[in-house]
């Protein structure tokens, strides 16, 4: 469900980008953690696949690239990761 608070959080995404956003940001630092090291190790593991499915769901095609754009943000703005690399696993 999207909240006013979530529109005033994400005013430049559409409804399935704040799902998307909330969803990851739902998830544990440990599932995070995770995504992280199948995002360091490129290998393209089970809960990337999982979170990609989830949110193709409903004919809708989400760009691999966002996800895990997004995940990095998450993942920086919990102090999991500095900026730098964010920037370096992002490119």
């Amino acid at each position: 469900m999207i909240t006013q608070e979530d529109r005033l959080k994400y005013p430049y995404h559409n409804d399935a980008a704040i799902l998307g956003c909330k969803m990851i940001g739902g998830l544990s630092d440990a599932a995070l953690e995770r995504l992280l090291d199948e995002i360091r190790t490129e290998s393209g593991g089970q809960l990337l696949a999982a979170i990609e499915l989830l949110m193709n769901a409903g004919g809708r095609s989400t760009n691999p690239a966002w996800i895990v754009g997004r995940i990095l943000e998450e993942s920086y703005e919990r102090g999991m990761i500095p900026a730098q690399v964010m920037d370096w696993l992002g490119r």
